[in-house]
C-alpha cells in the first residue's frame, strides 16, 4: 500500500448566507480562515504521465452550520500529479451534486482549483479558483453564483481520503485504477435502470405503489417455494406493508436480464433486446414488471428460495463477538479476510464469464444490495467495480459505476453507494453476496436443506430497540445498531428493512421495547405471530397462546395465524390494530383471531390476508372485545366470483331521459349496501335497446361486475 500523506484542500461547501462573507473563510470561533496562496515556484512543475497519486476520487462532504449539517456528494479530477522534490502543482476540476434526499438548494456545479503537492512531507494544499458552473437552485433552477469554497484537510492512502474541516467531515475514494481489468460487460444506458427508485413523485419509477401485492399466479409460485405454512403467512403480510423500496428486486431482475435469464421485450410487451432493461417503461407504467420486481422483493424472506438459495457467501460479524450461546461458525467465513478473498475470486470468475454478482451489505439502519461488474488488481489491492440502482436520480438519467477498494492483505475495503452512503470495515454489520442466476432456476432451489421443524425465527426492524427474555431467564438486547445478552442463536440475517434471527425452537417470551416503536414476528413452521405498535410498554408472547400487551396509552396491530387450513400449504392469518390503555389480550382459536381488554379498545380495524386478497374492517365506537374470523373464503367478499345483481323488472320503459333501474346486489349470500359495500353506475340507458349498470366494490368488497337489461319504447313491449 502506498505511502499516506496530508492532504488539504479546498472544497465547495456553501452559501454566503449560511457560512459568511464572500472571500471570507471563518470558522466557528468567528476567526478567518485566510485564502490559500500558491508559491510561485511551484506553478513550474507538472506531472506529466504516470501521477504520484490516484487522479480520480469520488465521495461525500458533510458540512454545515448552527442549524443543519448538509450533504454533498463530490468527484475530484487531478491532472497528473508529479513525482519532483519540493512544491509540485496540484490542479483540476471538482463537480459537486447533491446527496440524495437533501433539502436544501444546491443542486449541482463544478470548479477548477490549484494547489501544492510536496513529495517529502506528503502535504497537498489545494484552493478552489474559478467556477467552471455556477450551481443551479432546485426551486428556481437558476445559478446561484454567490457560493464560496472551504479549505479541508486530510489524509490520502491507496484506497481512500479522510478528514476534517472546521464545518464538517470528508471522504473520498479513488475512481481511477492501475491494473489488470476484468469487466463482465454490464454497460450504462442498456443494462440499468432508467426509472428513479421511489414513489414521491410523479415522474418516480414507483409512484403510485402503496403495497407489494403480487399476481395470484406468482403468489402461487412463491408459495411453492415456502418451507412452511408460516412462511406464506410471512409473505402474505409483507405484501400488505407500506412500500418502502424495492432494492432487492431491482437488482435482481437487472441481473436476470443482463444475463438473458429474464427477456425485457417479453416483459414490456415491447420489441426490446432481451437485455435493454434501460428502455423498458418505468414499472409505474408496466405491470408486469413492477410484479416481477415485488416477486423478487418477497422471496428475500422464503429459505428455499430467494437471498437463502442463492448465497454464496456470507460474513456476519455480530456472530464472532463471543456472547452467542454454543455457536459455531461453520456455515460461513470464520474472518473478514476469509469472505474479502471469496469474493475478490468469484468477482473475477464471473465477470470473466460475463456475469454479475448480487453484493448484500448492512449497515446501522440500512440493508442495501449492487451488481459487481468489474474487477481489477494491481499492486496496491483490488477494486470491484458496482453499480447501484440509487444513482439514478431523475428518469432516463444514464445511472454511474462505483468503486469497492480492498487492501491488498485483505484486511480494510470501503465504497460509496449511490446515496453517498460510506461503508467500510468500520461501520458495516453484514456482507454477503450471490449469484443472480441461481434465483432462475428452479432446480437449485430442491437442493437446499428444508429448515428444521424445531427452529425458529425471529425478524425485526432494525430502527427498534427492545430486549427480549426467553428461557430460563436469556436475554438478547438489541440497541444502537449492536447485539449483546445470552439467548442462544444459530444466525443473524440482515435483509432489506428486516433483520432475521433464527434459534432454537421456545414456546414464550417477553418482549420489553426500548424505544418508542416496535415491530417484531416470532413464528415456527405451523405459528405465526407479529406485534407492532408505538408506545407498547411490554409484549408477552406464547406461539401457541395468547399475546399480552401491556402500556399506558399506545396503538398495536397484532397479526396472528389459526389451526383452520384455507387450502395447501396456507393457514388462515388475520390482524386486529386500535388505540388502548392497559392490558389487551389477543387470542387466536381454531378459525378466529380475538382481542380482549378490561378497557375499551378504540379506532379497531381488522383484516383477513387469503393467498393475494385482504378483506379490511373497520369497527366503529369502543369495545372490551372483537373478533375477526380468519379462516373466511374470502371469494365471498370478491365480487368477481360470487357478485350477483338482480333487477325488478324484466324490461324497463324509456320515458326521454336516463333509465336507471334498481338493482339487488348479492355476495357470498349476503345482500349488499349500497354506498356502504358498493358503488352503482349506468351506461347506454338515454336510448331505447340495451343499457348496462356496473357494480364496484367498496369497503371489504372487491372487484366489478356489470349486467344488462333492455330498455323499451312503451308497456306494450313489455307483454
Amino acid at each position: 500500500m502506498k505511502n499516506i500523506h496530508l492532504i488539504i484542500l479546498a472544497l465547495f461547501v456553501g452559501a454566503n448566507a449560511l457560512f459568511g462573507a464572500e472571500k471570507v473563510f471563518c470558522d466557528r470561533a468567528g476567526e478567518s480562515q485566510q485564502a490559500l496562496v500558491i508559491p510561485e515556484r511551484a506553478a513550474r512543475v507538472f506531472g506529466e504521465g504516470e501521477s504520484a497519486i490516484p487522479t480520480d476520487w469520488e465521495g461525500t462532504y458533510d458540512g454545515g452550520n448552527q442549524e443543519a449539517v448538509i450533504r454533498r456528494t463530490m468527484e475530484m479530477h487531478l491532472d497528473p500529479v508529479g513525482d519532483a522534490e519540493g512544491d509540485v502543482a496540484v490542479t483540476g476540476t471538482i463537480n459537486i451534486r447533491p446527496y440524495v434526499g437533501d433539502v436544501w438548494s444546491v443542486y449541482e456545479g463544478a470548479y477548477k482549483f490549484a494547489g501544492t503537492y510536496n513529495k517529502e512531507t506528503g502535504k497537498i494544499v489545494v484552493q478552489g479558483q474559478t467556477w467552471v458552473s455556477f450551481p443551479i437552485d432546485q426551486d428556481t433552477r437558476e445559478e446561484a453564483p454567490d457560493w464560496d469554497f472551504f479549505v479541508f484537510t486530510g489524509t490520502v492512502s491507496a484506497d481512500k481520503i479522510t478528514g476534517t474541516t472546521v464545518r464538517g467531515n470528508w471522504r473520498m475514494f479513488p475512481q481511477s485504477y492501475d491494473g489488470d481489468d476484468v469487466d463482465s460487460g454490464f454497460g450504462l444506458e442498456k443494462d440499468n435502470n432508467s426509472f428513479v427508485h421511489s414513489n414521491r413523485s410523479p415522474n418516480d419509477g414507483f409512484y403510485g405503489s402503496t403495497n407489494y401485492v403480487i399476481s395470484s399466479e406468482l403468489f402461487e409460485r412463491l408459495k411453492s417455494f415456502a418451507s412452511s405454512e408460516s412462511e406464506v403467512n410471512v409473505i402474505k403480510q409483507q405484501m400488505n406493508v407500506k412500500w418502502s423500496g424495492s432494492c432487492y428486486g431491482i437488482s435482481i431482475t437487472m441481473g436476470l436480464t443482463f444475463e438473458k435469464l429474464l427477456d425485457a421485450g417479453e416483459i414490456s410487451g415491447e420489441s426490446l433486446s432481451p437485455d435493454d432493461y434501460y428502455n423498458m417503461p418505468q414499472p409505474k407504467d408496466c405491470g408486469k414488471l413492477k410484479d416481477i420486481i415485488n416477486y423478487y422483493h418477497l422471496s428475500q424472506d422464503l429459505e428455499n428460495y430467494g437471498e437463502y438459495a442463492g448465497r454464496t457467501k456470507n460474513f456476519n460479524p455480530s456472530l464472532w463477538n463471543g456472547w452467542i450461546y454454543g455457536y459455531e461458525p461453520k456455515f460461513m467465513n470464520e474472518s473478514l479476510s476469509g469472505f474479502l478473498g471469496n469474493l475478490v475470486k468469484d468477482a473475477k470468475a464471473a465477470c470473466e464469464d460475463g456475469k454479475s454478482l448480487l453484493f448484500c451489505f448492512g449497515v446501522p439502519n440500512l440493508a442495501h444490495l449492487v451488481l459487481v461488474t468489474g474487477y481489477s488488481v494491481s499492486e496496491d489491492g483490488y477494486r470491484l467495480k458496482m453499480y447501484d440502482m440509487n444513482s439514478v436520480r431523475e428518469y432516463k438519467e444514464s445511472g454511474r459505476f462505483t468503486y469497492m477498494s480492498i487492501a491488498k492483505d485483505l484486511t480494510t475495503f470501503s465504497f460509496m453507494t449511490g446515496n453517498g452512503e460510506i461503508v467500510d470495515e468500520d461501520n458495516y454489520l453484514n456482507l454477503s453476496y450471490l449469484e443472480p442466476s441461481k434465483l432462475s432456476d428452479i432446480k437449485y432451489c430442491s437442493l437446499i436443506k428444508r429448515r428444521s421443524s424445531d427452529q425458529l425465527t425471529i425478524t425485526f426492524d432494525p430502527k427498534c430497540e427492545f430486549m427480549l427474555t426467553g428461557p430460563r431467564g436469556t436475554t438478547l438486547t438489541y440497541r444502537k445498531s449492536a447485539f449483546s445478552g445470552s439467548f442462544p442463536i444459530n444466525s443473524v440475517d440482515y435483509l432489506e428493512k428486516k433483520i432475521k434471527i433464527k434459534t432454537k425452537r421456545f414456546e414464550n417470551f417477553t418482549i420489553t421495547p426500548s424505544g418508542k416503536e416496535i415491530n417484531i414476528q416470532i413464528y415456527d413452521d405451523d405459528h405465526f405471530k407479529s406485534v407492532e405498535g408505538k408506545n407498547i410498554r411490554s409484549i408477552e408472547l406464547s406461539l401457541t397462546g395468547d399475546t399480552k400487551l401491556t402500556g399506558g396509552a399506545y396503538t398495536f396491530k397484532a397479526y396472528s395465524s389459526v389451526e383452520e387450513k384455507l387450502g395447501k400449504g396456507e393457514s388462515g392469518l388475520a390482524s386486529i390494530s386500535g388505540k388502548a390503555n392497559g392490558k389487551v389480550i389477543i387470542r387466536s382459536g381454531k378459525d378466529k383471531v380475538e382481542a380482549s381488554s378490561p378497557k375499551k379498545i378504540s379506532h379497531v380495524k381488522t383484516a383477513v390476508y387469503q393467498d393475494v386478497r385482504t378483506a379490511l374492517g373497520t369497527i366503529k365506537g369502543r369495545k372490551t372485545s372483537v373478533s375477526v374470523n380468519a379462516a373466511e373464503d374470502l371469494s365471498n367478499r370478491d365480487l368477481n366470483v360470487s357478485g350477483r345483481i338482480v333487477f325488478g323488472k324484466d324490461a324497463y320503459v324509456y320515458r326521454g331521459w336516463a333509465v336507471k333501474p334498481k338493482v339487488t346486489v348479492f355476495a357470498g349470500g349476503r345482500t349488499l349496501r349500497k354506498n356502504k359495500d358498493y358503488k352503482i353506475s349506468y351506461s347506454d340507458n338515454k336510448k331505447i335497446g340495451t343499457g348496462t349498470v356496473t357494480v364496484i366494490g367498496l369497503g371489504e368488497y372487491k372487484g366489478e361486475i356489470s349486467a344488462t337489461f333492455p330498455i323499451v319504447s312503451k308497456k306494450a313491449d313489455l307483454l
